[in-house]
This record gives C-alpha cells, sequence and structure tokens, in this order.
C-alpha cells in the first residue's frame, strides 16, 4: 500500500503496466456502473462513480509516474512538463471550437475534451513509460533497480 503513495524510489514497466490496466478496468466499471444508476441523464464522463473513481485515483497516478520516471534516471519533475504539453490538444480544442460552441453548430461534452485528454496524457506519458526500460545499470541516484528487489 506505501508504494501507492510514496513518490521516492523507482517503479518498474511491470508494476506500472498492472497499476495502468487496473485503473482502466475499474474506471470502466465505474463508468458502467454510471450508466446503469443514471440512464437517461448519463453523459460520458461526468458520473458522480466515475469523478469519484477519478478522483480516488490521481495521487496513486502521479506516484507510479514519478517512480517510473525515476526508474528512468528523470526527475519527477518532468511529469508537470509531460501533462503541461498533453493539455495543448485540449485548450486547442476549446478556444477553437467556442464559436461554434456559441452558434450552436457544434456540440462538445466534457466527456469528448476528457477523452482527448485521456489519449494524449497515454501518448506522451503512459506509452514511454511502458516501453522504454529504465536504468540499466541497477543503482541510480533515485533508489535500487526494482527487479533486484523482486
Amino acid at each position: 500500500m506505501r508504494s501507492l503513495f510514496s513518490l521516492h524510489g523507482r517503479t518498474s514497466r511491470a508494476a506500472y503496466w498492472i497499476f495502468l490496466l487496473s485503473f482502466v478496468l475499474i474506471s470502466t466499471l465505474a463508468e458502467i456502473g454510471d450508466l446503469v444508476i443514471y440512464r437517461e441523464d448519463y453523459v460520458f464522463g461526468e458520473g458522480p462513480v466515475a469523478a469519484a473513481v477519478m478522483l480516488g485515483f490521481i495521487w496513486p497516478m502521479i506516484s507510479f509516474s514519478i517512480r517510473r520516471f525515476h526508474d528512468r534516471r528523470m526527475s519527477g519533475w518532468w511529469l508537470l512538463w509531460f501533462t503541461i504539453l498533453s493539455l495543448v490538444p485540449v485548450l486547442l480544442i476549446m478556444f477553437s471550437s467556442y464559436e461554434a460552441l456559441e452558434s450552436g453548430t457544434l456540440v462538445l461534452g466534457l466527456g469528448w475534451l476528457i477523452f482527448v485528454q485521456a489519449v494524449q496524457f497515454f501518448i506522451l506519458l503512459a506509452l514511454p513509460g511502458l516501453a522504454i526500460p529504465g536504468t540499466l545499470d541497477g543503482v541510480n541516484e533515485y533508489g535500487p533497480d526494482p527487479l533486484e528487489n523482486t
């Protein structure tokens, strides 16, 4: 349980995969729960069950991502940079479609913007974290190799 919240140390690719897959599974179940509970009023990404799950996963997602950066011998501050970069497409969609939204010719819900954000986040942060191996020489400045501890 400590590894869910700790910002110190390193995380292996396998642990990161397991965490991300559990996040996707639990988020999907939460969306299904919102769909079942709020059938007529359901909007993707706006249900209270899914919102509670997302809020519950914020800190563990930050923690795992920072420790994955540490395994790649990078500071956790890179997470902030990648997060800012992933917001750019969402902001472009929001600002470029403002006039269309005002005139009623384009309808973008919060769910669509969350989806775009999730895709950008995956491309910029999760994919490199999953695909690129960590430090190959054992111990680095962030701690021992997570594969040696298993």
